[in-house]
């Protein structure tokens, strides 16, 4: 009993021994070492092989049972840093567009410069716009004119304002201020009737003509539309009616316009459709100059609208002035002709009055339908600013 009694205490302090059951919980310190990594093994919860690093810890908790607590533990770590990672795309995506993205943005881009492109001449227009202006304490003396040619000069032919004055070029109907002139200093009869023939008509180019083959009107009233309306089947019939004809007409437009000193001045029809009738703004002046010492020229081209009567039917046939400032009534004209052909461009010879100053002004292939008249506005506006120049 007394023996019993020994040993009882003995397995007591067995039990409560720190070292109890070492044998049975050997495991736990295997966690520890749980992650047996490979020496040198990244740890970088960035990178792939952090990843990675959770599966040997959980071949480790099966194969312990109780350990399983700190496994999860280790398994929670690379959780944490995975959110980087997983949001390391959407950095990415801002700060680096897709490969569409830079296609549009490039696209977009391209469009911006060659917008920028367009309106990148804008100031070579206005350095054009402005060639030959004088300094800028004197821009308010210069004015643009659009025709191409140009020239004003006063009553002594002291010359205002010039643009390319000698270069020659069509004139198209101006050329009818030439045919009234040789008709009038031929003396003819103004009231002889002629009548219209089919060698009248334009076969160069088909102009309409509200005068029908056949249609009679006086030498005077032939004469008037032809100046007034720039009638062209009038002007070909003045022609026509010639002593000698037509080809006597031509010699003797060549002829007065020799006489008045117009050295670049050539004329192969009566009416301007010819477009080899070519002159300059400076041989224009003097036709211009000449044409306003007859008072019948100076009649017919500066009234606004006119009828006519032919003899052959008793309905009046109404006539306007190709010039619109004529019509328009806000100028002093004293002698006005207009003329346009797709070579000649939009033309103009006028005499008019600017601060009572009588005036010559030409224009010559102006790009647009009203472009003579426009520049005579300008060129009249200059003048009253006091401007003057020439080149």
């Amino acid at each position: 009993m007394l023996g019993k009694l020994k040993v009882l205490p003995l397995a007591i302090a067995l039990i409560l021994s720190p070292g109890a059951g070492a044998t049975t919980t050997e495991a736990p310190p295997k966690p520890a070492a749980v992650a047996p990594a490979k020496p040198g093994t990244p740890t970088d919860a960035k990178s792939p092989a952090a990843k990675a690093a959770p599966r040997p810890a959980a071949k480790t908790a099966a194969a312990g049972g109780k350990p399983a607590a700190p496994q999860k533990a280790a398994a929670a770590k690379p959780a944490a840093p995975a959110r980087p990672a997983a949001a390391k795309p959407v950095v990415t995506a801002k700060s680096t567009p897709s490969k569409g993205a830079t296609a549009a943005t490039a696209s977009k881009g391209q469009g911006r410069v060659a917008r920028t492109d367009r309106v990148q001449p804008a100031p070579a227009r206005v350095a054009r716009a402005e060639e030959g202006a004088p300094p800028v304490a004197g821009r308010e003396h210069w004015v643009n004119v659009e025709s191409h040619s140009a020239m004003v000069v006063d009553s002594t032919g002291r010359e205002i304002y010039s643009k390319n004055p000698d270069e020659v070029m069509p004139i198209a109907s101006i050329t009818k201020l030439m045919t009234a002139m040789v008709v009038l200093d031929a003396q003819l009869p103004l009231d002889e009737v002629i009548t219209v023939e089919p060698e009248d008509r334009d076969y160069l180019r088909n102009t309409y003509s509200r005068l029908q083959v056949g249609r009679q009107l006086t030498r005077r009233d032939m004469l008037h539309i032809a100046l007034m309306s720039s009638e062209n089947r009038a002007a070909a019939a003045l022609g026509r009616a010639y002593p000698g004809g037509k080809a006597a007409f031509i010699r003797a437009m060549n002829a007065k316009a020799r006489a008045l000193g117009m050295s670049q001045t050539r004329f192969y029809d009566s009416t301007g459709l010819d477009g080899s009738n070519v002159s300059t703004a400076r041989d224009l002046v003097r036709l211009a100059l000449a044409a306003g010492r007859y008072p019948i020229i100076r009649e017919a081209t500066t009234t606004s609208e006119s009828a006519v009567l032919p003899l052959d039917r008793g309905t009046p046939m109404l006539y306007r002035n190709s010039n619109r400032l004529v019509r328009g009534g806000n100028w002093e004209i004293s002698l006005s002709k207009t003329g346009y052909l797709n070579e000649a461009g939009r033309c103009l010879v006028m005499q008019a009055e600017v601060q009572d100053q009588p005036l010559v002004f030409v224009f010559l292939h102006g790009p647009g339908k009203l472009t003579p008249m426009g520049d005579a506005s300008r060129i009249r506006a200059w003048l009253e600013r006091g401007g003057a120049r020439t080149g």
